[in-house]
């Protein structure tokens, strides 16, 4: 009885350890290796995020603004 036992659970641990490994390898390949077109910024999009924004400072003599 106790061998069916221990076998029963590590059985269970194995199947556990290998649903999870191939979960995680699908998830890395998602993230790291698949080319998501959907996402790509166009020019317009790339040249807004570089573009300087004015940052406001604030000093003893006032509201000043900077750029960034």
């Amino acid at each position: 009885m106790k061998k069916a036992y221990v076998s029963t659970w590590n059985a269970f641990v194995v199947l556990s350890f290998m649903l999870m490994a191939g979960l995680y390898s699908r998830v890395v390949y998602t993230l790291w290796f698949k080319h998501n077109d959907v996402f790509e910024l166009t020019y317009q999009q790339q040249v807004r995020v570089n573009e300087k924004k004015p940052v406001e400072v604030y000093s003893n003599t006032g509201l000043e603004r900077e750029w960034d």
